[in-house]
């Protein structure tokens, strides 16, 4: 079985934060959000990843790599756009 997680969005909500991290890299309990939600699915024994990243994806996929450090079976990067694309969540340009 396969995770897909959903990690391109730009965390406008979370804006504070995102302008330097994209949201699945900020920091909560001293770890990436992304990183706390694969070590979840690999305690469960689950170990085939599709991650789907785009607003700065560059920082995700430089953090985890092939995922083998997270004992990682198949660990795919789809990227969706350009890593500083400002396309909104319809995929409309942003004025």
């Amino acid at each position: 079985m396969k995770v897909i997680l959903l990690a391109g969005g730009f965390g406008s909500r979370l804006s504070e934060y995102t302008e330097v991290l994209p949201k699945p890299m900020v920091s909560i309990g001293g770890k990436p959000l992304l990183e706390s939600i694969i070590e979840d699915f690999t305690r469960q024994g689950l170990r085939r990843f599709i991650i789907s990243v785009n607003y700065k994806a560059q920082m995700i996929t430089n953090y985890f790599g092939d995922g083998s450090q997270w004992k990682a079976e198949e660990s795919l990067w789809q990227l969706l756009g350009h890593s500083n694309s400002s396309t909104n969540k319809a995929g409309k340009r942003r004025q």
